[in-house]
């Protein structure tokens, strides 16, 4: 019944036992999740924007740099998303002479990205800005809380990721 899934009948609205309310547990948690998550982005997008960056093109250069030669559907694996998105995300980066693409070395078949010196300069003000917004997100937590936070955060990825076959969280 749907009453068991989202709480006490009491939470329900009008008496009509197949509609939820915010309410509940459930609903309140994903009011909690939802303005969480466009809250952080917000502050994060805002970070990012004066690196010239947004999110997904941060993340991707920030993979470019870390791995210094990297294929694109490596990078649609760490952004959680199809490739062709993350070759759309690439091209952009590209455009900007944040990154080149070459040949890759073993197989003349597969092209792998670079940063660029630019490139590098743009992923570290991105850092910069991320780790602001972190700041920013997990002021007043007590020692161990950031930690924790991450843990249920990267369990509750892991339960979802299913929702999306072949893309990771």
């Amino acid at each position: 019944m749907a009453a068991e899934r989202w709480g006490e009948e009491s939470d329900l609205v009008s008496g009509r036992s197949d509609v939820p309310t915010v309410a509940s547990l459930d609903g309140t948690l994903v009011l909690a999740l939802a303005r969480a998550a466009r809250l952080f982005t917000t502050q994060l997008n805002d970070e990012l924007l004066l690196a010239g960056l947004t999110g997904p093109q941060w993340l991707a250069l920030h993979e470019v740099v870390r791995e210094r030669s990297i294929e694109p559907g490596e990078i649609a694996r760490h952004l959680g998303v199809a490739r062709p998105t993350a070759s759309e995300v690439l091209g952009r980066l590209l455009e900007q002479r944040l990154v080149t693409r070459e040949q890759a070395y073993l197989d003349g078949r597969l092209r792998v990205y670079l940063p660029t010196d630019s490139g590098v300069r743009a992923a570290v003000r991105g850092s910069a800005g991320a780790r602001r917004a972190v700041v920013r997100a997990t002021d007043g937590f007590a020692p161990g809380e950031r930690a924790q936070l991450i843990a249920l955060l990267e369990r509750l990825a892991g339960n979802l990721s299913d929702l999306r076959p072949g893309l990771e969280p």
